[in-house]
């Protein structure tokens, strides 16, 4: 009698212990940003050149203090408080082309003022570069080519087709820009198909800080280059995301080509939502915090 009651004790014991386990674990949540590619497709010397990333974002390093390459990686700031500045940074890319007056109407409408990072153009699409550095917005530096082959290719390539765009741009408006933008941002992994130094894009982004150059990635974006069928309220969606939780600070990629009708289309809603919500819309400089991507191994 005594060994059975010592048995049944036992069993109880262990399964008193088996109930405080949790069978489930507890998984940690993964935060992704939106999608960190600035071209789904862009054209190579005449042919589609289809990027290779995922469509989940790289982190994003948002520094206060510009220059300062941290590795440790950051989300937006959600806005706690209700008296903390809320701030926007609309940038385009690709441009100038036929859509960048409409762009340009756009903002003086709204008040606004954007940063335009510019690519190589005929003679008469640089005087839509001159009219808005005219008007108050801000102009950086992308790429001369947008060709990764060419671009990536080596360091000296690279600076070549750097000093390129920058001597356009002087020319154009008799001022030399020290903000940049790498060419699918310092994220993209089509570098590492053209490049025969498997640290290219490390030694770049350390290097134009070294040249006394700011880049900036971004951390939101209206997925106005994604692929697949796109509409205003899509590309809306996307770009209002960030601001719906009140993040700041917030640097929002867009493109200003003659085929993105659909950004000047949703452009509007864009502002009055960011406008509504209390954001001041601020042009990018030197000074302003850094938003840049891990680069990709």
């Amino acid at each position: 009698m005594l060994l059975v009651s010592v048995v049944f004790l036992t069993a109880c014991f262990f399964l008193v212990r088996a109930s405080d386990q949790d069978p489930s674990p507890v998984l940690s949540p993964t935060y992704e940003l939106t999608n960190a590619t600035e071209e789904n497709a862009h054209e190579t010397d005449g042919a589609t050149e289809a990027s290779e990333e995922p469509p989940t974002a790289p982190a994003v390093n948002i520094q206060t203090e510009p220059g300062d390459n941290a590795d440790t990686a950051a989300e937006p700031t959600d806005n706690a408080e209700e008296n903390t500045k809320k701030v926007i940074y609309l940038t385009f890319d690709d441009g100038p082309s036929a859509r960048t007056p409409e762009i340009l109407n756009i903002l003086d409408k709204y008040n606004v003022k954007a940063t335009f990072f510019v690519v190589h153009t005929s003679e008469a699409n640089r005087e839509y570069t001159k009219s808005a550095y005219e008007r108050g917005h801000v102009i950086g530096l992308h790429t001369y080519s947008h060709k990764y082959n060419v671009i990536y290719s080596s360091e000296t390539a690279f600076y070549d087709d750097l000093r390129k765009i920058s001597d356009e741009v002087f020319d154009c408006i008799g001022e030399r820009i020290k903000i940049m933008r790498f060419a699918g941002g310092s994220s993209n992994t089509l570098w590492k198909k053209y490049a025969s130094d498997g640290d290219l894009m490390n030694k770049l982004v350390k290097g134009v800080e070294e040249k006394g150059y700011a880049y900036f990635d971004w951390n939101a974006q209206s997925n106005d280059s994604a692929g697949g069928l796109q509409t205003v309220e899509r590309l809306f969606k996307s770009a209002i995301s960030s601001g719906e939780k009140g993040r700041t600070p917030i640097n929002m990629l867009m493109h200003d080509e003659a085929s993105k009708k659909l950004t000047v289309e949703a452009l509007p809603k864009i502002i009055e939502f960011y406008q509504s919500m209390g954001y001041e819309f601020c042009t990018l400089s030197q000074d302003s915090p850094v938003f840049h991507h891990s680069v990709s191994k």
